[in-house]
């Protein structure tokens, strides 16, 4: 088989990422951050992300890639299968790839913002996302994509998960959300 364009690593990872993002999911647009709830996906916010990003609106994309990485991070610890956790990283892929230089640097101002301890963004999106609180979905984007033979429909849970220690370390280990 001959391709007319090289394949280039950028071409696979899309490959693998339009295929984590084409499953059945609800679609929203660029979704307020206020009007994020516990039952959207990480996946579902992974496209009101792109969606963001698609209609220049990069403040509001970056709260909403915070709160999508959030979800994500928690789905991963719940999660026993650790082969269903390549969705992360095929989802990320598909967030942040394909843009224009300029888009590109609108992103990384509001990202710079919440590397910044003190910046009011950070604080204000962080306190949006702790106020939505945990997921309360299941990951069903994630468990099907793990490689792991299946012996009931609830053995995808990590065993002894706790939702509170997993949702801490989501939101003030792994990403930079100040502790109340």
């Amino acid at each position: 088989m001959t391709f007319p364009l090289p394949i280039t690593v950028l071409a696979f990872l899309m490959a693998l990422a339009t295929a984590a993002y084409s499953q059945d999911i609800r679609r929203y647009g660029c979704l307020p951050p206020a009007e994020v709830t516990a039952d959207i996906t990480a996946r579902e916010l992974a496209s009101a992300t792109r969606a963001c990003v698609e209609d220049d609106q990069p403040r509001r994309a970056i709260q909403l890639y915070l709160t999508y990485s959030s979800f994500i991070i928690f789905d991963q610890q719940r999660v026993k299968d650790e082969s269903a956790h390549l969705v992360v990283g095929e989802l990320n892929s598909w967030i942040l790839t394909g843009y224009e230089y300029d888009k590109m640097q609108e992103l990384k101002h509001w990202i710079d913002q919440l590397r910044d301890a003190d910046s009011a963004y950070l604080k204000e999106t962080c306190a949006g996302i702790t106020a939505v609180g945990p997921p309360t979905y299941r990951p069903d984007y994630m468990i099907k994509r793990g490689m792991q033979p299946r012996k009931s429909d609830e053995d995808w849970v990590t065993q002894d998960f706790d939702p509170v220690a997993a949702w801490d370390k989501a939101l003030y280990e792994i990403n930079p959300c100040p502790r109340p």
